[in-house]
């Protein structure tokens, strides 16, 4: 059924559950339906203590039903059935939204030399040291018939 709610109007749905199989995709969908974005559903459930099986049930239903930050805490009591409580965040976006991303556009900086004295003569960068080949020391083979 339907809760007697608006469409994300409520900030926090408790549900307790006995029967962990009721908590199927209907009800995940309704408490999605009226939960603000950003809102929390805590999930309240008794099961043997033995049984993980059951809470993980409960998780992948919530997660499923498009919910985040899901967590899990459970407390056992000495008759042998352990209380698990299941936070869960409804998210603050959508699903199925979508939004264009917008690249920063950065410009270069427009760079103007009115000066043709400014510019560095190409003849001047290297000096006639830089531009001698280099000479191998001696007692190195400079050739491969060298090497036999």
């Amino acid at each position: 059924g339907k809760f007697p709610f608006d469409d994300a109007s409520v900030g926090a749905v408790l549900s307790v559950i006995k029967n962990v199989e009721s908590f199927g995709e209907q009800l995940v969908a309704e408490i999605s339906r009226v939960l603000k974005a950003g809102g929390i559903v805590l999930v309240q459930s008794f099961t043997p203590s033995s049984d993980q099986k059951l809470n993980n049930y409960i998780e992948r239903q919530l997660l499923m039903g498009g919910f985040v930050e899901v967590n899990a805490s459970a407390t056992s009591s000495q008759d042998g059935v352990q209380s698990v409580t299941i936070k869960a965040k409804k998210p603050s976006w959508s699903m199925g939204s979508s939004f264009p991303l917008r690249k920063a556009i950065k410009a270069l900086p427009k760079i103007e030399i009115d000066d043709d004295d400014e510019l560095i003569d190409e003849d001047s960068l290297l000096t006639e040291e830089d531009l001698k080949k280099p000479q191998l020391p001696v007692g190195i083979a400079n050739k491969p018939s060298d090497l036999v």
